[in-house]
């Protein structure tokens, strides 16, 4: 094993005519254009194997090697990858061993821990570059492995420690011989990511806020208090300020995924919600957001934390479930509804240069959803929360003279995009 790991090395750094030379690639002038060192294309689906196999010593690093080392060895130009049967075989064979290895640790539908966990592997699975040049430089891959943290090894050149930590090597090898197979198929990505941000609006974007719910609401971070208006769509957390050029669109001051917004109630305070939103793929665990929200009334506070509560279970729901078909599990049946309801924002979401239009629920639902949820009616007509009263406020708001929302410099990251009035703690 540890020959096949220094051949590795030596053989993803080297020039390409020199492995032509010792005939570890395919040559372009065989007929068949099938020609490649058979054995050195076992020995790494053998190794491939292994590194799903329980128990195992073979690291994230060298199990990237492996699969960089196959990339050159069966790349033939002009004609793409060529492949035996009985390779293609080994191939897929690898691949449904990754899976069920990773079928383990999936606990169910409600597991948050685990849907976490597997949208940020997937990033730092795609993140991941391995430079041969660097690599020879570090000491511990001449040593044996390590498989405890306190080393300071990095998670990657060392083995996992606990069951979290092979739950994430078990996402890793899946990702990677996923792309693998793929690749060879000739066919695209498109299940993942589960979240896309590209799709996504981002601060300083204007838009269309006609067909929204909007809660009028003052966001209070230590001695600050800030009013903004708040969006809260089937995927997305926003709160926006009126735009004074366009009547019924809004400035984006703050954006999040549902996935990373944690609500609770105010003891002390009906009409309050304590909102902290986790920063989304960032490896700092310091909030991007955590601010006191102040309603004008209790049913407009209930209803706010009903959507929010509500809408980020049926994302979340819709995630897991797209993570067992993935991984050719039967899917919950009190999860069906969520997979059609989840991620739908996420698709209609349509952008022209900086211009969004986000779809989200008829207007009045999120207030209605309060009082269909167990609240009383008032008994009269004039005391139930209109949506067009907090319409009528945005509108008013955005057609007077003065700006309420200067541009910051805009940043890369959703979660990140915390304005001036909001404070990260």
């Amino acid at each position: 094993m540890r020959g096949i790991k220094v051949l590795l090395v030596l053989v993803v750094g080297v020039h390409r005519p020199l492995l032509e030379a010792f005939s570890l690639l395919p040559s372009p002038n065989e007929e068949d254009g099938l020609c490649y060192n058979s054995e050195l294309v076992v020995l790494l689906l053998a190794l491939l194997d292994t590194a799903t196999a329980s128990g195992n010593a073979v690291r994230l690093v060298t199990h990237r090697l492996t699969i960089m080392l196959l990339d050159k060895a069966l790349w033939v130009p002009g004609l793409g990858f060529k492949l035996q049967d009985n390779h293609v075989a080994l191939l897929e064979s690898v691949y449904e061993a990754a899976l069920l290895q990773l079928r383990f640790f999936y606990k169910g539908a409600r597991d948050e821990i685990f849907l976490d966990m597997f949208e940020d592997e997937y990033r730092n699975e795609e993140a991941m570059e391995v430079h041969v040049q660097y690599l020879l430089q570090e000491g511990s891959m001449l040593l044996p492995p390590t498989d405890t943290p306190l080393t300071g090894i990095e998670f990657t050149r060392r083995l996992p420690c606990g069951e979290t930590e092979r739950a994430r090597k078990a996402m890793r090898v899946f990702f990677a011989t996923r792309r693998l197979c793929q690749r060879f198929r000739g066919q695209g990505e498109n299940e993942l990511p589960l979240t896309n941000p590209k799709n996504s609006a981002t601060r300083d974007d204007i838009v269309d806020l006609n067909n929204c719910d909007l809660v009028s609401c003052s966001v209070t971070t230590g001695e600050r208090s800030v009013s903004h208006f708040m969006v809260v769509t089937e995927s997305e957390f926003l709160l926006v300020d009126p735009d004074k050029s366009k009547i019924g669109w809004g400035v984006v001051h703050f954006i999040s995924f549902l996935q990373d917004v944690d609500v609770s109630t105010d003891p002390a305070n009906s009409c309050a919600l304590f909102i902290t939103v986790h920063s989304h793929g960032g490896q700092s665990r310091r909030p991007a957001l955590s601010a006191k929200f102040q309603f004008e009334d209790h049913i407009r506070c209930v209803a706010a934390r009903q959507c929010l509560q509500r809408n980020r279970e049926n994302l979340r729901l819709a995630k897991m479930t797209r993570i067992a078909k993935l991984l050719h599990l039967p899917v919950p049946e009190q999860s069906s509804d969520a997979a059609s309801l989840g991620l739908v924002s996420m698709e209609q979401v349509s952008s022209v240069g900086s211009f969004l239009q986000l779809s989200a629920s008829p207007r009045g639902d999120l207030l209605r959803s309060g009082l269909h949820q167990g609240l009383q009616e008032p008994s009269s007509p004039d005391n139930i929360p209109s949506q067009n009263i907090e319409m009528d406020q945005f509108l008013s708001r955005s057609s007077q003279s003065e700006s309420l929302y200067e541009p910051k410099e805009k940043n890369a990251e959703n979660t990140s995009c915390v304005g001036e009035d909001i404070q990260v703690i």
